[in-house]
């Protein structure tokens, strides 16, 4: 007997470990073993309105591969995943519990900084796009959602990518961008089990966009043609739905920062630029600057600098405000300057203070003249 126990041990240890395991890996299908052939789904669903029915159509949506992806195994079990950065100075930090934390060394006026897509997304995504143009990280793929809204990225290979809303809609300002995985872990509803999913569904938050436009004319025999400076100013969008002209967007939180976004304009001329908040703009009489895409809810001041200066009294409406949806809103401004015509000098200031000392003395001459005349007097 001892004999037999001895024998079939001897032949269970010259079995190969690896044996085993590939046994318990056929044992549960949740569990998918990686491979370079394995591909995958990215189906984007891009809609808004109340209920979220409303399809965005004509978005452009760019796929960035930022790492590699791949999984970490003991036995037949998944244990974790790991990321390779394939960017120059992309650190992806695990002390978070939640997610772990990615961010990016990148450009920031002259000196270089720290970026993290989830404070930064807007310069995070510049970074990127800056390594693709300067590095050989080939080509990133590229497409449009239809008229329903849907967009489907087929062959994915497994990696780490940024998604990002690179050509926006019309009447839109492009979505923030966000990071997913394929594969990624999903949990069935039904059995509670976790298991690697390589179809994966994204739906982008559509950012509605209206316009703003700044029109300046003079008036006056004094007034000179020359350019006027305009300095503008945009301030976090309003999430409380105040200047929102739908219910959709008032449901709608962006997470903006207004001061890093550079809008672009055109003026009247067709010149073309961008603009940041605090930035300055020339504008000529009886010609306007139009910037677009900002997104709605965005509240902007304009002041201009010679405003009621140089002897111009400046008159202005729509100088604040907030950005409505598919609206354009309207800055005016009109300075007005006059000379005296019988000494040539310029009128400046406010004359208000010399009308009703004036007007009094005028009464009263004409009150005394009236006086002396019934008295029969003379004046």
């Amino acid at each position: 007997m001892k004999r037999k126990l001895a024998a079939i041990l001897t032949v269970l240890l010259s079995i190969p470990l690896s044996f085993f395991l590939s046994i318990s890996a056929f044992a549960d299908p949740l569990q998918e073993v990686h491979t370079e052939e394995k591909r995958g789904t990215v189906n984007i669903a891009y809609r808004e309105g109340a209920e979220g029915n409303d399809p965005v159509q004509g978005a452009s949506f760019t796929l960035y591969k930022i790492a590699e992806f791949t999984m970490i195994s003991k036995g037949s079990n998944t244990v974790g995943t790991r990321y390779q950065p394939i960017l120059p100075g992309l650190v992806i930090r695990e002390d978070s519990a939640e997610r772990p934390a990615w961010e990016i060394t990148g450009e920031q006026g002259e000196s270089e900084t720290t970026l993290s897509l989830e404070a930064q997304p807007a310069l995070f995504l510049e970074a990127v796009q800056k390594a693709y143009r300067t590095e050989a990280l080939g080509v990133p793929v590229s497409g449009t959602t239809d008229d329903q809204g849907n967009l489907i990225f087929q062959e994915v290979e497994p990696a780490a990518y940024l998604l990002a809303e690179t050509q926006p809609a019309a009447h839109h300002y492009a979505s923030v961008p966000c990071l997913i995985s394929v594969p990624e872990m999903k949990r069935t509803i039904s059995s509670g089990a976790a298991g690697w999913s390589y179809d994966i569904s994204v739906s982008p938050k559509p950012i509605p966009s209206g316009k703003l436009e700044i029109q300046k004319k003079i008036a006056g025999n004094a007034a000179e043609k020359k350019a006027f400076h305009f300095m503008v100013t945009f301030e976090n969008n309003d999430q409380t739905g105040e200047g929102h002209t739908s219910k959709a967007d008032t449901e709608q939180t962006y997470y903006l920062d207004s001061s890093e976004i550079a809008y672009p304009y055109t003026n009247t001329n067709g010149q073309k630029g961008s603009v940041k908040s605090g930035d300055t703009l020339l504008i000529s009489p009886d010609e306007a600057v139009t910037i677009e895409d900002i997104p709605a809810g965005t509240f902007y001041r304009v002041c201009e600098d010679e405003a009621d200066k140089s002897g111009y009294v400046t008159t202005s409406s729509g100088d604040t405000g907030y950005i409505l949806r598919k609206d354009v809103r309207k800055a005016e401004f009109l300075n007005t300057r006059d000379a005296d015509r019988t000494s040539g000098q310029v009128q400046t200031g406010d004359r208000s203070p010399y009308i009703i000392p004036g007007t009094v003395l005028l009464i009263a001459a004409i009150l005394a003249r009236f006086y002396h005349k019934k008295k029969g007097g003379k004046i």
